[in-house]
């Protein structure tokens, strides 16, 4: 009878006698995966960034509940269990987030680990994220120029060449 109670006793004391006090506020806010992109969250777009807010991470097309937090020792990490909604239907993962060196979001999903940048309240509004808000066009016309055929950078013509340049 006594190993009983010694096996019970090891179990036990194995066992957290609390449970562990994570924060988690840290990763709350708008994330963008590129400068270029907007710092708007909508659900159906692929330019939308990524939003995370009471337990809920919501991404393009998929929404997850954001449970069971466990700090992750010395790596400003926390480990979570998604459940997910999507228009795929419902699914879990493990995912893990990640407070990066630079003050952004890393998240390790699936084989993949994603970095994000924080959206912050004064993000740079007007982002330019095409050529032609800037004034270029997609299409450049070709030029009456004459084109080298020779690799060399600031090379001489030579008479082989098939394109002179006028003197």
């Amino acid at each position: 009878m006594k190993a009983k109670i010694s096996l019970i006793s090891l179990t036990m004391a194995a066992a957290p006698a609390f449970a562990q006090e994570v924060n988690v506020s840290v990763f709350e806010g708008l994330w963008r995966a590129s400068p270029t992109q907007q710092c708007v969250y909508e659900a159906n777009s692929l330019e939308s960034a990524l939003r995370i807010a009471d337990s809920r991470i919501d991404g393009v097309d998929t929404t997850c509940r954001m449970t069971n937090p466990f700090d992750v020792r010395d790596m400003d990490a926390v480990l979570f269990d998604l459940v997910c909604e999507s228009v795929e239907g419902e699914f879990t993962e493990r995912a893990m987030f990640v407070q990066a060196a630079d003050g952004g979001l890393i998240v390790v999903w699936s084989g993949y680990a994603y970095k994000y940048e924080r959206c912050d309240a004064d993000a740079a509004e007007g982002t330019v994220v095409t050529s032609d808000q800037v004034g270029i066009p997609d299409q450049v016309e070709p030029s009456n120029a004459p084109v080298s055929t020779d690799s060399t950078p600031d090379a001489e013509p030579s008479d082989t060449d098939s394109t002179k340049l006028a003197d």
